[in-house]
């Protein structure tokens, strides 16, 4: 799919951190009156984009760049991908963007914590969020102080949780953003 973080990631609030009338496409402006858009918009908007303009087609999902040469003699590239199947390709290119963010799609990192093999609850990583997770009513800690902790996750979970117990990020009572107060 394409969509990059806003594919991938789909915790709930997941939100923009920036203003996306500065983060849309100077060709295609971002005209949605939220500026600090929900991640569903934002994978709407740029899929969008990429239909209209007709750059899906041109993309070869289901591959992986696993090398690439430079020859200055040539001015070119030359890049093995490997696809679904296993089998390695050739392709030789002028420009190479690398757009593969900072993050592991396969596993997002997770640092060990000592006891987790015996937590008789449920340990979600934001980046595989179950789309039927019910945690309504449960007590939820959320263990990180980086922006998918404090802006959109936690808020959201605050917002809709109904027990009374949430062991909150102690930032999260600071953050302007924040959509609800802990009880």
């Amino acid at each position: 799919e394409i969509g990059g973080t806003w594919d991938l990631f789909r915790y709930p609030g997941i939100r923009s951190d920036s203003d996306m009338f500065t983060m849309g496409y100077k060709f295609k402006p971002w005209t949605d009156e939220d500026s600090i858009a929900a991640g569903e918009k934002i994978r709407t908007y740029i899929t969008d984009v990429a239909s209209e303009y007709d750059i899906t087609e041109r993309i070869m999902f289901g591959h992986r760049a696993i090398h690439a040469d430079w020859s200055s003699e040539d001015r070119t590239w030359t890049v093995s991908i490997r696809n679904n199947a296993g089998d390695v390709l050739t392709i030789t290119t002028r420009f190479l963007l690398n757009c593969s963010g900072y993050y592991n799609y396969e596993q997002g990192f997770s640092p060990p914590f000592e006891g987790s093999d015996e937590f008789a609850g449920t340990i979600v990583h934001p980046q595989h969020w179950p789309e039927d997770l019910e945690y309504s009513g449960k007590r939820v800690v959320v263990i990180g102080s980086g922006a998918t902790a404090n802006s959109p996750l936690s808020p959201s979970i605050i917002t809709r949780r109904t027990s009374p117990a949430l062991a909150p990020i102690s930032a999260i009572r600071a953050l302007p953003s924040a959509s609800a107060t802990p009880r």
